[in-house]
């Protein structure tokens, strides 16, 4: 169990590497593609970490699935009929933030890791 400093909260952090992987076992690569996704369906916080020495296309896979996902769970809410109240207003506003606010960090540059 981690403790989360920032929220306060426990977390449970889940990687899904392993270094037995049998690679080029065709079933195996199902069921962990099948146990990595629906771990991502279940999390409340997804964090994927990218080396600067390699291409890495099945994990460029899983964060746009996951980012497609998001969106269109987000556009469902928006869907929604607006109430007239100023609870539901306020509400949209913050949902509409939260979307934003996430995506702006899609484009801040990374710190140097030197």
């Amino acid at each position: 169990m981690l403790q989360l400093d920032a929220i306060g909260s426990p977390a449970v952090v889940i990687n899904p590497r392993r270094d037995d992987f049998p690679a080029g076992q065709v079933e195996a690569a199902r069921e962990q593609t099948a146990w990595e996704y629906e771990h991502l369906r279940i999390a409340d916080v997804i964090l994927f970490s990218f080396c600067a020495e390699a291409v890495q296309p099945i994990a460029l896979y899983a964060l746009g699935a996951h980012a497609e996902v998001l969106l269109r769970e987000v556009g469902g809410r928006l869907s929604t009929l607006l109430e007239g109240t100023e609870r539901c207003a306020q509400n949209r506003a913050r949902l509409v933030q939260a979307l934003y606010t996430r995506l702006d960090r899609l484009t801040e540059p990374l710190p140097d890791a030197t």
